[in-house]
Order: C-alpha cells, then structure tokens, then sequence
C-alpha cells in the first residue's frame, strides 16, 4: 500500500481541493497573490519561480496535469538563471507527479537528477529529501537493500541537522521498510520514535501519518480493532488538513480492514469513495490497490464476474507500475477466480505469476542485505566514536613521548656542543662575514623570485577572470539567443488554436539552441506546418533555424506562394543565393504541410523526411523528395504531394534525432524501424499520454549517455 513519503517535507502546507471540489478560500486567495507576483516578476527574477513552485504545492493533487506544465515551466525559468536551488525542486516535483503516474523509470531519473543538483550545492535538507524518495520508488520496486541504504543516507543527513521533523519522516519511512521485511520489532520501534517526534513538533500531517503505519502495524497482528481506532484518528486529521491524498489513503485503509471484519457492505462504500478520490488525483498505485480490495468483496460476497473485472484491471495496473506487491495480490486474488470459474489454465498461470513476485518480494538475500545495511549503520557510528576517542589518547601519548625523546636529544646535544664549540668559534669568526654577503646576496634572489610568482600569480588569475568573463558573455549570448528562437518559434497555444485537432509537439534541443525547429502560420483559407531539421545543431544549427524561418515566412506572408513545393522551391533558391556562394552545403531536411481549412484537403512538400500516416493499424510511409532544401546534389523541382486520409488517421511528422540516438543494452542507435513500432503501439493513446510515453522511451533508451542530435516529433489525429 501507497505511503506519503519524505517528500512532504518540501511541500508548502495550504489546503488541498479536488477537480470536483473548488479549492477552499484560502488557497484561492494565495493563487491570487501569487499570480499577482508572477505577472510583476520577469523571467530573470528568482521570485518569479518561486512562485510558479508555491503554486505546484497547491495545484498538484487538484490537477496533476496542470501541476506537471508548471513545474516544467519553472525549470525552463530557473535553468535560463542558474537558480540551482529551484532547478532541483522542479525535478522533484516533476518526479513525483510522474510516479503518482505510475512513470515510474522517468520519476526515478528526475528525482537523481534533483539529488545531484542538491548533492553539488551540499544542500543537506535537499539531499534528504531526495534521498527520500528514491528510497520510496526502491521499496516498492522489491529493492529492500538499497531503499535501506538510502534512507541510513537520509536519516544521517537529518541527524546532522538536528532537524526532528525530518528525523521524524525518515524514522517512520525506515520503520515501513522493516515492517515489509517482516522485522515486526524493529518496526515499531521505528514507528514509535517517529510518532513521539512528531508530537513534541505538533507536526498534524506526519501524526496523521503515524497512525496509519500504527494501524497498518495492528491491523497485521490481528489487532482489528485497535488498528481501525488508529485508522480513524488518522482520518479525521486529513479530513481536518482537507488533504485529499491522505483522505484517500485512510479511507483504503478502512475499507480494507472493514473487509477483515467480515463487514462486506461497509467495505465497499469505503473503497469506492477512495477510489473516486484516487482516480481525481490520478494515482495510480491508489487506483490499484483500490479495485484489488474490491474485487476481494466481491469475490466474498460471491459476485465472480464483477471480482474478476476488477481484478483483471488492477493487474494490469500492477504490471504497468512494476511494484512486485501489487503484482502478487492481484494474481493470487485472479488464481482463486479462475479456480472457481474452472479455468484451470489461467489459474497456473497465474499461480506462477504469484510464486514469481513472492520469490521476488522474500529474497532472502534481500533480507540478509537489509539486515546486514542496518547493523553496519550502527556498527560506523560506534566505530566512528570509538576511533574519535582512540585518535585522542594515542595522539596524548605520542606527545608525552616525543617530548621525553626530545629532552635526552637535546641534552646529548649541549653536550656535544660543549665539546666542541671552542674549536668551531675561531672558525665562525673568519667566515662570518662571507656568510653575511651570500645570505644577503640569497635574500635578493628569494625577494626577486617572490615578486616574479606573484607577478605570475596575478597574470593568471587575471587570465582566469577574463576567461570566465568571456564564457559567461558567451553563455549568456547564447541563452539570449535560445530566448530569441523561443520567440521565432511558433507558439503550441497558435498551433492549437488554428490546427483544431488533438496533437502532441515532443521537443528536445540537444545544447542550449536548436537546429531543429517547428513553424506554423496561417494564410487565408489555408493553414501551414513546418516540421525541419536545419544544418547542425547547437549555435550554428540554431542560426540555420532562424534564417529557413525567415525565407518560409517570406514565401508565405509577402510573396504569397501558396503550393508547399513551390515554397520550398523558392527557400531553396534564396539559401543558395545568400549562403552557397563558395559551395556550402547548408540548408534543411524537413516536411512542409499544407491543410485547406474549407475543404479539408492535405498536401504537402518533403525534403527528405518523409510523413508517417497511420491508418486502420497500418503504418504507411508517405512519399518524399530525396534532396534537400538547399544546395544539394539533385536540383529538380519539389513536388506537391496530397495526402489520403480520413478521419481517425494518425499523421507523425518528425527529424532523425529520436532514431538517431544511441543507447539501450548494447549502445547502439534506436532506428527508424523501432521509432515506427514505437509510435504504431502508442497510437491509440490520447496525444498527451503518447508524448510522455515518447519521452519515458528516450530517456530509458539513451540513459546515461550523452544526447547526439535535436528532438522534434509531432503527432496529430486528422
């Protein structure tokens, strides 16, 4: 079952709405205020983002989505700025609407993302947060051991800081880990240091969730009615707190124990209501765990047909977020349903599922591991006091020795000197004076030699100035360059207001600007889409960019050229008279589209890239010219293509970035043949789900290494 984890510690506390509920006073008045500051605020100033990330806290379980668009603005914002601070939190957030998704692999990558930013700022409370939270993702993945080892990290960190709230979390968080383990005294031991914690802070948020992991604990020792009066009490405070997540989670929690009761009827109205709440905040792991404890009444009550629907859906959940716990629930649940329908077949299968996520969950090298985390935690911080004190007694008497050593040296020396000096003074009086000339002759040279380091020294730090003088002009150039191409850019709300369909744009620039771009404008009757790929990327790429924005516009707006390939005939002719003088070949790859808004008809102009229709589950690669949109080997006529569709068909325009990139198992490219597959699959996904799925893909394929070219996919459903 879902537990609010760490990351609550970075949420500002208002009170929370749902998309049915309107939001309360209170936080209506702070959105107020907030966009009143945001809209006297430039996006050069730090206040501005962080008021975009207060409104995150507020908007994030009323609308996921409109709480992911804001946390992606506000890291576009900060990173424009350099605000580190920001940067990480955006990543956080971003991280964790993506894992309420169940994007559980692209809310892992952004939550490391968000603790390595933190991590280089040595940002302590930071670090512990997102330790936090990969902790959560590694719990739930079956990953004992390293969800143990995180949390230490974190607890450590808290420690350090004498921070008892964040003790508080982490104590409770570790206490689930060893409750999953079964280490049932170790958990309440946990367990209870958190809730003590949390009650001399009067921390309402973190009691409320003690006492769920109290009733969580009792309700599993058999204890049902102890554990619902904990249940209960931890309601009444979320309902108090208007926190709709923690409201959901209690009322799974009931509903679930109501079913241990042998209170059916009562089951079921809890579970629906927490189900309903968890579909508003689309959680996804809440959904599921809510239709499997439904189908549980429902398989009591007898109702087979109706469990095995439920079941049914919450495995398939399961399977897409990955946690082996909710795995194993739905199968065991699904191999009694099958068993009792007679469908002996789908029972084993199932039985089998059921044995693999058990193996996976018990590993008892996984226990050994977590065992082995915690005693070694302790173990360091024993030995580290032990070896402070032994560092000191040793260092006490190395002194004491070393003096004692010191005074029979220096008698054995005066003595020594006794004998001798008389034979050596007659020798110092005659070279006195010559050893008087050299030291001063050395002192010279020692002088001279210092003021020429120094004089070094001072080359070199100015040197050092000028240097990050000209890398930040540079930066800050090319920065202003990206916002210039921003703005050249043709914006997603003109796009959607005069394309009338449901679409997607997926961009990602390699560096700060882009060779790739999108532009769309609108002539009469006609509407024009540009997706292309300029020469290069980068600086250079970019400055392509912006002079084929430039001619297309031209063509269009001034010199009304209405044909696409007649269109980019003439851009073809205007780069070559300005840029193709001494033969370079610059110029772009890309798609022109052309829809006629009165008769509905599609054509179009392609150099190179050629247009993907999927129709009836068919993928059809569209025709193109194989020459580009400049200089180039070939120098025929662009040719005017008209695209059969009807309506339904789903039309991908994209440049070969996406299918360029290396990466996956072996480090090799994704390829276009893996790019079509990829989008055939996600076709019947609504547009917005295909452009996450689209970025899940790329960041899982290309991991850790670098991004070789610009990204630019564009989808639409005609």
């Amino acid at each position: 079952m879902k537990v609010n984890f760490f990351i609550l510690l970075f949420l500002t506390s208002f009170f929370y709405g749902s998309a049915i509920e309107p939001l309360p006073k209170q936080a209506l008045r702070k959105l107020d205020s907030l966009n009143s500051i945001i809209k006297r605020t430039t996006d050069q100033d730090t206040l501005k983002v962080t008021c975009i990330l207060e409104e995150v806290s507020i908007l994030y379980l009323i609308s996921p989505d409109t709480a992911l668009q804001l946390s992606q603005k506000a890291l576009r914002l900060a990173e424009k700025i350099n605000f580190s601070k920001a940067v990480a939190e955006a990543y956080g957030w971003i991280a964790y609407i993506m894992d309420s998704k169940g994007y559980v692999k692209t809310a892992l990558f952004y939550y490391k993302k968000s603790l390595w930013i933190r991590e280089r700022m040595n940002n302590k409370d930071g670090m512990a947060v997102s330790l936090n939270n990969i902790a959560f993702i590694y719990k739930n993945q079956g990953n004992i051991p390293l969800a143990l080892e995180y949390l230490h990290k974190s607890l450590k960190l808290v420690e350090e800081s004498n921070d008892k709230m964040g003790i508080a979390y982490t104590m409770n968080n570790i206490g689930s880990v060893y409750y999953t383990l079964g280490e049932e005294t170790k958990a309440l031991e946990y367990y209870h240091k958190s809730f003590k914690l949390r009650e001399e802070t009067n921390d309402l948020q973190g009691i409320a969730y003690s006492l769920n992991s109290l009733g969580s604990f009792y309700k599993n020792k058999g204890a049902l009615i102890k554990a619902l009066r904990y249940y209960n009490r931890g309601l009444s405070i979320q309902e108090k707190l208007s926190n709709k997540q923690g409201v959901a989670n209690s009322l799974l929690n009931i509903g679930e124990l109501y079913l241990l009761l042998g209170d059916p009827s009562r089951s079921e109205n809890y579970l629906s209501n927490c189900l309903s709440k968890f579909e508003v905040l689309e959680d996804m792991n809440g959904i599921d765990n809510s239709l499997y404890f439904m189908a549980e009444v429902k398989f009591k009550t007898n109702k087979l047909q109706e469990a095995l629907a439920l079941a049914e859906r919450s495995l398939k959940i399961a399977e897409e977020i990955g946690y082996p716990q909710n795995i194993k629930n739905a199968s065991g649940l699904l191999k009694k349903i099958y068993s009792q329908n007679n469908n002996y077949k789908e029972a084993f299968k199932m039985q089998v599922l059921n044995k693999q996520m058990s193996d996976s969950i018990n590993n008892e090298n996984n226990r050994k591991l977590a065992i082995q985390k915690s005693f070694q935690y302790t173990y360091e911080s024993k030995l580290t006091r032990d070896e402070i004190k032994t560092t000191a007694e040793r260092k006490i008497y190395e002194a004491e020795l070393k003096q004692k050593q010191s005074q029979s040296i220096l008698i054995i020396i005066g003595i020594l000197m006794i004998s001798v000096f008389s034979f050596f003074i007659y020798k110092r009086f005659k070279v006195t004076s010559y050893q008087k000339e050299l030291i001063e002759k050395q002192k010279v040279e020692v002088n001279y030699q210092r003021e020429l380091a120094d004089s070094r020294r001072a080359i070199v730090e100015e040197q050092k100035e000028v240097l990050e003088s000209k890398q930040k002009e540079i930066l800050d150039s090319i920065h202003y360059a990206k916002r210039i191409q921003e703005v050249i850019l043709t914006n997603e709300e003109y796009i959607s207001s005069h394309l009338n369909t449901d679409h997607f744009i997926h961009y990602q620039p390699k560096d700060i600007v882009s060779g790739d771009f999108y532009w769309a404008t609108q002539k009469n009757d006609k509407f024009y889409l540009a997706v292309c790929d300029s020469t290069g990327h980068g600086v250079p790429g970019a400055f392509m960019s912006l002079l084929n924005i430039g001619f297309l516009s031209e063509a269009i707006n001034q010199r009304e050229i209405e044909e696409p390939n007649e269109i980019l005939n003439f851009v073809r002719k205007r780069l070559i008279e300005n840029i193709s003088k001494e033969g370079q070949k610059d110029g772009f790859d890309g798609i022109l589209l052309c829809i006629d808004q009165k008769t509905k008809k599609i054509t179009y102009s392609a150099a190179h890239n050629s247009p993907l229709l999927i129709k009836n589950n068919v993928i059809t690669h569209q025709d193109a010219d194989h020459m580009p949109v400049g200089l180039g080997e070939k120098k025929d006529d662009f040719k005017l293509y008209s695209l059969d569709h009807k309506k339904g068909d789903i039309l991908y325009l994209y440049t070969d970035g996406y299918a360029d990139q290396f990466g996956g198992p072996k480090g090799k490219k994704f390829k276009y043949k893996q790019l079509d597959e990829l989008l055939l699959n996600l076709s019947k996904l609504p547009m917005k789900e295909q452009k996450l799925r689209l970025n899940e893909t790329f960041i899982t394929w290309k991991e850790d290494l670098e991004q070789i070219d610009d990204v630019l996919v564009i989808g639409m459903r005609l």
